[in-house]
């Protein structure tokens, strides 16, 4: 009987780490639009301290249609840069449900220039270098949350 409670105890702890790690590790994404559709993007989402301090950095690449979306609940004025960055991004500042400034094409090589948002911003979204120029996404387009979902 000491046996079969000692082996479900073990069994019960070898459960609870995996469904903490599946936990920890699950991504949440938002499927977002700008200026009322012209770009559609699948965003990461970071709204942690420290997913916000890593960002994007570290990785190799971003795919196309993809990005990562910085979630402030109180607005932010908090600087951006590019420290660990291995590819250029587009900044996307948003206030309001409404883009209020892009950084464009922000090289990935400076890593001590730090980018300010023009006012407090709720969110801030991340896409590959030159996709918002080439879309045609401005400053006073839109921003929508089409969806969210946890993998």
């Amino acid at each position: 009987m000491k046996k079969v409670i000692i082996l479900v105890a073990i069994l019960f702890l070898c459960f609870g780490a995996i469904v903490i790690v599946l936990w920890a590790t699950s991504t949440a994404k938002a499927r977002i639009s700008l200026d009322q559709g012209k770009l559609v993007i699948e965003a990461e989402l970071a709204d942690s301290t420290a997913e916000i301090s890593r960002g994007l950095s570290g990785r190799e690449e971003i795919g196309e249609g993809e990005g990562m979306l910085f979630i402030f609940k109180n607005g932010s004025t908090l600087p951006f840069w590019m420290k660990g960055m291995k590819f250029d991004i587009d900044i996307i500042w948003i206030a309001g449900g409404e883009i209020i400034g892009i950084e464009h094409n922000v090289s990935h090589l400076d890593e001590t220039a730090l980018y300010y948002p023009p006012q407090p911003v709720d969110y801030v979204l991340e896409i590959r270098g030159g996709l918002a120029g080439e879309e045609g996404v401005k400053r006073g387009g839109k921003f929508e949350v089409l969806t969210k979902k946890i993998d």
